[in-house]
C-alpha cells in the first residue's frame, strides 16, 4: 500500500465505526499491536496480558513502551510492570526476587528505558554502574 493513503485508510475506517489500522504495517497502532504481542509472550499466562499506557517512539515507531499485568503461577495479577520493545529486543522490568537476585538487571532495564522510551534516541547506554 502506498504510504500516503494508510492515513487516508485509516481515517476511512475510523469515520465508518471500524478498524484495521492495527492490521497495516508501518502503522503505530500495527506496531503497538506487534509489540503487545512480543510482551504477552514473555508471561506465564500471555492470554491474561493487560496493556496500559503504550507509546510509540520513532519516525517508523519502531520503538513501544509501556505498561502490562498478567498472571503470576498463583493465578493473581502480579501488578503493572514497565516494558520496552523493538524488533530485536523485548524487556519486561524485573521485580520482587528477580529483582533482588540480579540487581544488574534492574540497571540493565532503566539504561534501556532511558535510551529507546523517548521520542529521540537517548545518549548511549551506559552499563558502567550495572
Amino acid at each position: 500500500m502506498n504510504p500516503r493513503l494508510v492515513p487516508l485508510a485509516c481515517a476511512s475506517a475510523l469515520s465508518l465505526g471500524t478498524s484495521g489500522c492495527d492490521r497495516i504495517p508501518g502503522t503505530e497502532a500495527y506496531a503497538i499491536r506487534e509489540a503487545e504481542r512480543r510482551v504477552a509472550a514473555e508471561l506465564i499466562d500471555p492470554q491474561s496480558a493487560v496493556f496500559s499506557d503504550v507509546v510509540a517512539y520513532g519516525a517508523q515507531h519502531e520503538r513501544v513502551c509501556g505498561m502490562i499485568n498478567g498472571r503470576n503461577r498463583m493465578g493473581g495479577y502480579a501488578g503493572p510492570v514497565r516494558f520496552v520493545s523493538t524488533v530485536s529486543l523485548t524487556v519486561i522490568e524485573p521485580t520482587g526476587n528477580d529483582a533482588e537476585d540480579y540487581p544488574a538487571g534492574v540497571c540493565l532495564f532503566e539504561a534501556a528505558t532511558a535510551f529507546y522510551c523517548a521520542e529521540q534516541l537517548g545518549p548511549a547506554i551506559s552499563t558502567a554502574g550495572c
